[in-house]
């Protein structure tokens, strides 16, 4: 949505934001919409002086809506990963202490407190150093 001039818009030109501070103008808006076709707001600009904008300035807008959107879905998805990752070491911790979790790299994240002894199949009257 671009409105060149909102004290020209009927729909706008009462608006507290174009009659009082900050005496908006222009609005300039484009949805943000995520992969599931939910609207999660809106990238806008405004600005105090009418404006008219360019294919190119209409286009830079669309391209930073989506860009905020692939950023907003990445961190959802980063932080849904971390829930579900510290769940599960919660569940298997106590239902398990056996467990081991390896990362990607195959580094050694977390475990429950018994695990070489799970692994390696040694019981609890061998020491675990003994075996390095």
């Amino acid at each position: 949505m671009v409105i060149n001039d909102l004290r020209k818009d009927t729909r706008f030109r009462n608006f507290p934001l174009v009659t009082g501070n900050p005496h908006a103008s222009f609005y300039a808006g484009v949805p943000l919409v995520n992969s599931d076709g939910f609207a999660l707001g809106a990238l806008c600009v405004v600005d105090t002086k009418p404006r008219n904008l360019s294919q190119d300035q209409l286009f830079a807008l669309q391209t930073l809506a989506k860009s905020v959107v692939a950023l907003m879905e990445q961190s959802k998805r980063s932080s849904l990963f971390n829930y579900i990752y510290d769940s599960l070491h919660t569940i298997i911790n106590f239902s398990c202490p056996y467990f081991l979790f390896v990362d990607k790299n195959g580094k050694i994240r977390r475990f429950g407190s018994n695990y070489p002894y799970c692994l390696l199949g040694i019981n609890d009257h061998v020491p675990f150093e003994q075996f390095f």
